[in-house]
């Protein structure tokens, strides 16, 4: 987006989030870009130079963006219903069978690890990459995991490096604590088609996890707003 401020970078994002808003919402039926955009106030166009290419980049960024905050509305209904499902259901089971439920903190954390994972997926699908290196990644993945954990967990949340020459292994990935058990999650699971997300399970004997290193306020300049 050029040389704008940080304040019109905001602005411009806003437009093209409202451009994308009603069109999903169907208030906009026309093709981006057709001649009537232009008496349209939620055009990019009007408000600086663009590349055909940064502007469609924009906008299918603003598209997933809605699609995100979709899933998110559609699980703070659908994610209290099943964890009070499994708190009820869970402990009867384990009672009849006579062992011990898992703690609801591990619960609530696999329900967190699973919903950031699949809205990692959409934002590598939509080609957001992080950095501007123009190649989507294992650190746009690492960002976006950490970027789009749920605020009020996000301090469970680690950007984690491998480098292991052995093996080939020059990876970025993320940890979660989680009852007191720190988790290796390979961001990229849910993207990769993988039905388990646990380092081990995605890299088998590739990841060696004493190499691990904690390196997330290196890429603290890549997440939107800073490190909360």
């Amino acid at each position: 987006m050029g040389t704008f401020s940080p304040n019109r970078k905001q602005a411009i994002w806003n437009v093209a989030r409202n451009c994308a808003m009603h069109r999903q919402k169907g208030t906009c039926k026309n093709q981006f870009g057709d001649p009537i955009c232009n008496e349209c106030k939620f055009y990019l166009h009007k408000y600086g130079t663009f590349t055909q290419s940064d502007a469609e980049l924009m906008m299918m960024q603003a598209e997933g963006s809605m699609y995100s905050n979709d899933i998110v509305a559609r699980r703070l209904i659908i994610l209290p219903a099943i964890f009070i499902l499994c708190t009820l259901i869970i402990p009867w089971m384990c009672s009849e069978l006579g062992d011990t439920p898992p703690p609801a903190a591990v619960i609530e954390e696999h329900h967190n690890i699973e919903q950031t994972l699949d809205t990692v997926a959409l934002m590598m699908r939509v080609n957001a990459d992080v950095n501007g290196d123009r190649k989507i990644n294992c650190i746009d993945a690492a960002v976006h995991f950490y970027q789009y954990y749920p605020l009020e967990s996000r301090h469970l949340v680690r950007i984690i490096s491998n480098r292991n020459p052995a093996t080939g292994m020059h990876h970025l990935f993320n940890s979660v604590l989680s009852d007191g058990v720190m988790h290796y999650i390979e961001p990229q699971a849910q993207h990769s088609g993988h039905r388990l997300y646990h380092m081990t399970h995605v890299w088998g004997s590739r990841y060696n996890p004493s190499l691990n290193r904690d390196v997330t306020n290196d890429y603290a300049k890549y997440i939107r707003g800073g490190l909360r």
